[in-house]
């Protein structure tokens, strides 16, 4: 009878244990640049991953011909399925804030709807890079390395 006891005292424990123990997560951001013709979309991302859903910060400038034409200021809320490396996100809540000058059909040009709109979705390969980060790729082709953000 006690073996038994131990055994389901053992169990409930080891349950506890996993059941709240920390789930990792990703926190990072990356400094991006995307050129096309004579524009420069100049972003910086910032991304909080865990336990099935995140939020993406996206702000910076539109620079024409070397001059600021427009400002992007948003956070788009999502969950997403893992499955390995791979994430499958679908963005829940896009949300422009008072700053963005810019609309979706301009920066529709140069960021994925994803960041612009609500229920559209985006397949991600993140891959962790040592301790320092995780490096993004849609399809084969790595898009950027996110720094991990160190909180404190």
């Amino acid at each position: 009878m006690v073996p038994a006891i131990l055994i389901m005292i053992t169990a409930l424990f080891t349950l506890a244990f996993f059941q709240y123990r920390e789930v990792p997560g990703i926190e990072c951001h990356a400094n991006v640049r995307v050129f096309k013709d004579n524009v420069e979309l100049k972003v910086l991302f910032s991304y909080s991953i865990k336990a099935g859903s995140g939020v993406a910060n996206v702000s910076g400038s539109l620079i024409t011909e070397g001059k600021i034409t427009g400002r992007i200021s948003r956070v788009t809320t999502f969950s997403y399925v893992q499955k390995g490396k791979v994430y499958s996100l679908q963005s829940n809540n896009a949300v422009k804030s008072n700053l963005d000058t810019l609309d979706n059909a301009t920066l529709g040009q140069y960021l994925p709807a994803f960041y612009l709109e609500n229920a559209t979705h985006l397949i991600l390969t993140i891959v962790p890079q040592n301790n320092s980060g995780w490096v993004f790729s849609t399809g084969k082709v790595p898009s950027f390395f996110c720094e991990k953000s160190h909180t404190s």
